[in-house]
């Protein structure tokens, strides 16, 4: 694929959105991008059952080749499926949080969440991340993933129900900033993945 390679969106300096790298010509190319794009750090949402997932040990090995130049984490997200993304959006958010905060808080680093197409779960993520972790409404969230990735259709239900479950109270797109210190002492508690 390599030169191919261009199904995602640009959220800000340190985000990016998209559908899956196919192979390692991929991984090179979001790697030697110019310094201010070049990819630090991959978190994958795809489950390895996934009909169209790519070739995740090559993926995998290439970013292993990389002598962890980029940092590889997965958190299988059930494609299609409310629950399953509510359930693993804590985890899936503390990666995302972890991996922005360890490999891109400084250009030239820049994260790349994807699932497969970078429509549905990864967006999903990146709201979520953006409303726990900034000032930001859910609906201010939503629309500033969408801004950066057109395509994207966030699980509005799913992340409400993943805050209420956090917080253990009902929210409807709106926290204080009491409720998002409760959010992020959560999300950064869980235990740590290792390296997919």
């Amino acid at each position: 694929m390599g030169q191919n390679f261009n199904n995602f969106g640009r959220i800000n300096d340190r985000l990016i959105v998209g559908a899956h790298p196919r192979d390692a010509d991929d991984i090179d190319l979001l790697y030697n991008q110019n310094n201010q794009n070049r990819v630090t750090a991959i978190v994958n949402l795809q489950r390895s059952g996934e009909p169209d997932r790519g070739d995740i040990d090559a993926i995998t090995e290439a970013c292993a080749l990389l002598d962890n130049r980029i940092w590889y984490q997965r958190v299988p997200i059930r494609d299609g499926n409310g629950e399953s993304l509510c359930f693993h959006l804590p985890e899936a958010v503390g990666i995302l949080n972890r991996a922005i905060l360890e490999r891109a808080t400084e250009p030239p680093g820049t994260v790349y969440l994807h699932c497969c197409r970078g429509i549905g779960r990864s967006p999903s993520v990146a709201v979520a991340y953006f409303f726990w972790f900034t000032d930001m409404t859910l609906d201010d969230a939503i629309a500033f993933v969408i801004a950066g990735r057109n395509v994207a259709v966030p699980n509005r239900p799913a992340i409400i129900q993943a805050t209420n479950n956090i917080l253990g109270a009902n929210v409807n797109g709106n926290i204080g900033a009491a409720e998002r210190v409760r959010i992020q002492g959560h999300v950064t508690t869980l235990p740590r993945v290792t390296n997919a």
